[in-house]
């Protein structure tokens, strides 16, 4: 497949593509896509990695990228990022764009159930006390789950997993009644979930969860969301995917002390999640970054 995406873009290059070469990929795009396994095999399946010298960050990459689970779907992503740079006919455009939209929906609960597994995982048998923007990085996903992927039985049970690993540090009562409510049938109101989970940087009214593109404030602020964990993107210089432009937040720089993390140099779960992301999660290609100026 990847060998059929390098002559197309050969072709494109050369404005030689037809549209029977497009139909041809299309289909079988699809026919790979329809195959992959639901989020429950796809983490269910996962390698074990038996090394305990293996970094967290490395398992976190490994799930993400290693596996084939959604190498389909990030081929559909990058080919129709690369499409519409080209002079084709709005009705092929039209035809990848529906299909990309669940191909970028299978890729957004891969990420999300890769992370949250692997911190229930290793906070069985680690107790250390985690940093704000870990919560804040771990109640966005969950939240994410209950808003957005309802439907999928096996990232509610991850969810419910990590909030109740996180009710003795965070309100989320709230939450587990609504993820119950959910396993009756109920659909959720987004009313229904109280305070936010992020403050505005720039007036500091708290912002909700209402979409996974970009977060706005009661003031009018809007601001773009981290493509892998879901943050507000409040740095000028995030990174940027040089195939889809998709934005995801720079790696935080290194703390003074000792992590307190097993199997890592990463002092918060944050860092683990953006170092396991040196490629787009959602096309595979890599990031370029502005550079920062020097105070």
């Amino acid at each position: 497949m990847w060998d059929m995406l390098l002559l197309l873009g050969e072709s494109w290059k050369a404005r030689d593509t037809g549209a029977a070469d497009l139909e041809r990929l299309l289909t079988v795009l699809s026919s790979k896509t329809k195959k992959s396994p639901g989020t429950l095999e796809m983490l269910s399946n996962r390698d074990a990695i038996v090394d305990p010298n293996t970094s967290l960050e490395a398992r976190l990459k490994s799930t993400l990228f290693s596996k084939t689970t959604v190498n389909p779907e990030r081929v559909a992503i990058y080919l129709y990022s690369q499409l519409k740079r080209c002079e084709l006919e709005a009705s092929v455009v039209e035809r990848f764009e529906h299909h990309v939209r669940d191909a970028e929906t299978r890729v957004r609960k891969h990420i999300t159930g890769s992370v949250l597994a692997l911190h229930n995982e290793a906070s069985a048998t680690c107790t250390s006390p985690l940093q704000d923007c870990d919560r804040s990085l771990l109640l966005l996903l969950c939240d994410s789950i209950l808003l957005f992927h309802n439907d999928d039985k096996h990232l509610l049970a991850t969810a419910e997993t990590t909030y109740l690993r996180l009710q003795s540090s965070c309100a989320v009562d709230e939450q587990l009644r609504v993820l119950q409510d959910i396993k009756k049938g109920t659909s959720p109101d987004p009313a229904l979930f109280g305070a936010g989970r992020e403050e505005c940087p720039a007036c500091d009214t708290e912002i909700k969860l209402e979409n996974i593109q970009e977060a706005t404030c009661a003031n009018g602020h809007t601001w773009q969301r981290c493509s892998v964990t879901l943050l507000v993107i409040a740095d000028f210089h995030p990174r940027t995917c040089l195939g889809c432009g998709r934005k995801t937040l720079m790696v935080p720089d290194a703390q003074a002390g000792a992590s307190t993390l097993p199997g890592t140099t990463a002092t918060s779960w944050l860092e683990v999640v953006l170092r396991a992301h040196s490629l787009c999660g959602y096309c595979g290609e890599r990031f370029y970054t502005a550079l920062r100026r020097r105070a």
